[in-house]
């Protein structure tokens, strides 16, 4: 572990880093106590970090570039918050044809910091003992944006049932899809 610019860094020993990005951050821990206590007003905060794989893995992607991320904590009116803007891409298969996309996941969000046992009530990010790990917010918030189902373009055709065929490339020879026989009845009705 390793104090930078006031924060508490906790990463991989096998990486390098500079005066501008830390790689391989697993953790980037700020003292909300000097914020709540009035000793500053705000703290800003900048970094780029390499998400944990298990957490690509619970989404389904396959890599995922180093996430950048800035923003900064406040108090108003009594209660913290965190304001933040984060971007980095995500590989993934397509879930129809199974091509690898790449998405561009880039957005802001703001959250209000749950402290005490009292403020569970509200919603927001609980922090426990006065420290917040910007991290693990980033990436919760940049997760929770990942789409339900990933396509390389919403027009894909996908894959054929029968041979497996990607159909964006080129048609395949299939036979039509056997129809069950309890509905062979209903297919008439549309014939017509």
């Amino acid at each position: 572990k390793k104090l930078y610019k006031g924060f508490l860094l906790d990463k991989g020993s096998n990486r390098r880093y500079n005066s501008h990005v830390v790689t391989e951050v697993k953790t980037m821990l700020i003292n909300l106590s000097s914020i709540k206590n009035g000793r500053y007003d705000k703290e800003t905060f900048e970094e780029t970090f390499e998400l944990n794989v298990e957490h690509g893995k619970r989404v389904g992607a396959l890599h995922v570039s180093p996430i950048s991320f800035k923003g900064e904590v406040e108090i108003v009116d009594g209660r913290l918050f965190v304001m933040c803007h984060f971007s980095g891409d995500l590989m993934f298969n397509c879930d129809r044809c199974l091509k690898e996309v790449t998405l561009h996941i880039e957005d802001d969000f703001k959250t209000k910091l749950l402290t005490t046992d009292e403020e569970m009530e509200y919603e927001g990010f609980v922090v426990e003992n006065e420290t917040l790990d910007i991290v693990e917010l980033v990436s919760d918030e940049l997760l929770a944006r990942v789409p339900f189902q990933v396509v390389c373009d919403e027009d894909c055709f996908g894959l054929c049932a029968t041979c497996g065929k990607n159909l964006n490339e080129d048609e395949c020879n299939c036979e039509e899809a056997t129809i069950d026989p309890r509905f062979e009845v209903l297919k008439d009705l549309f014939s017509e």
